[in-house]
């Protein structure tokens, strides 16, 4: 059983065919997407090197505004805790658990303490 041709080979890019009639997409039924790249500004695409990341790029962009402000907040005075979410955000507790639960799993902080003595912090082990 053999992959068959797209049925309109002349069907515009993201329809079911190829918009360029070459060998390797009408056997294959695929077309090819070029995505621009940094056109030789690659600075733009490296972390400073003087600047401490505690969070990569790809990671910051996976979390919600509160967790990012959080992550601020830790770096400026080496610790949060849930009250202050609350009393910043104005969020009720299981959603400030939330946001700080999904950082300790991520990584990024760890939890020092049990009940109100609870107070999160980088996470400097890197685990």
């Amino acid at each position: 059983m053999g992959i068959k041709p797209p049925v309109n080979s002349n069907s515009p890019v993201g329809c079911r065919g190829p918009t360029q009639d070459t060998q390797d997409t009408r056997q294959y039924g695929y077309f090819k997407v070029t995505l621009p790249g940094p056109d030789g500004n690659f600075d733009r695409l490296r972390t400073p090197v003087d600047t401490k990341v505690l969070v990569p790029p790809s990671i910051e962009a996976q979390l919600n505004e509160r967790q990012k402000q959080i992550m601020v907040q830790v770096q400026q005075e080496g610790k949060v805790t849930s009250g202050w979410c609350r009393g910043t955000f104005g969020v009720s507790y299981n959603t400030a658990y939330r946001d700080l639960s999904d950082l300790v799993e991520r990584g990024l902080l760890v939890q020092r303490g049990k009940g109100r003595a609870t107070r999160y912090e980088i996470n400097t082990d890197g685990k």
